[in-house]
């Protein structure tokens, strides 16, 4: 089923080119509002959850199990002032049977206040509860929104307006790099954590690395600022002369 978004926190299931794409959850803290939609263009930090922001414990599955990492409510403060802040998280625990997408939610909601609580805000969370290959009907599937498709940011970017050139993607593991090259951000950070793959450490498939949220979220904001001096200066060169007068 799709239906149009909503601020209220309610629970909101969209379309990704096919039925059963991701979930999108807003808190009622969001700034995806008629007053900040009409800002535009816009561009959105996209963030994994379980690495980043809270401990990664395998299958978060109760909200009791939410713990914040050092330095992710600090990278946050930093990240909202210029960017939307969404996170998009594969959560095959639900077509494991691990838990439902109810209490996917209110784990959503309990992260959600926690960080409101100290300062930081989140505009959404995009989550794929499917998996390929493990779990039960309707999950158990092929989609277009699991890391390392693109379908969650693809969809964000669709839902709110927001600019992939302007967007970044910040990850611990290869597929959420993966993600967020394929929906064309700007740039990419690699969080080392201990379930980032060894492999990928090795090669040029992120544009930056760093060891937390703080100091991906200080790469972020510093490459920002070279796109708009960039941008800034290439504004303020002179046109070129045309040739006309000019000899070969």
């Amino acid at each position: 089923m799709c239906v149009s978004p909503n601020w209220t926190g309610r629970t909101i299931t969209t379309c990704v080119l096919e039925m059963c794409g991701p979930q999108l959850y807003c808190p009622s803290q969001s700034r995806l509002k008629a007053a900040y939609i009409a800002q535009s263009p816009r561009g959105a930090v996209f963030l994994d959850r379980d690495g980043i922001i809270v401990e990664d414990v395998g299958y978060l599955t109760a909200p009791s199990q939410l713990n914040l990492l050092p330095d992710a409510v600090d990278g946050i403060q930093l990240l909202q002032d210029q960017f939307l802040v969404v996170i998009a998280t594969n959560q095959s625990a639900v077509a494991r049977g691990l838990l439902d997408e109810e209490e996917l939610l209110q784990i959503h909601q309990a992260l959600a206040q926690a960080l409101q609580s100290q300062g930081a805000f989140l505009d959404a969370v995009y989550t794929c509860p499917h998996h390929p290959l493990f779990g039960i009907a309707p999950y158990r599937r092929e989609c277009r929104c699991r890391k390392p498709q693109p379908g969650m940011l693809l969809q964000a970017m669709e839902d709110f307006d927001i600019q992939p050139n302007l967007s970044f993607m910040i990850g611990d593991k290869g597929s959420d790099i993966l993600a967020g090259r394929l929906a064309g951000v700007a740039a990419t950070v690699l969080i080392q954590s201990p379930k980032t793959e060894a492999t990928i450490m090795h090669h040029d498939v992120s544009t930056y690395v760093a060891s937390n949220l703080y100091k991906a979220a200080r790469l972020v904001l510093d490459h920002w600022s070279k796109m708009q001096s960039s941008e800034n200066l290439s504004s303020h060169v002179a046109p070129t002369d045309s040739g006309v007068g000019s000899h070969a």
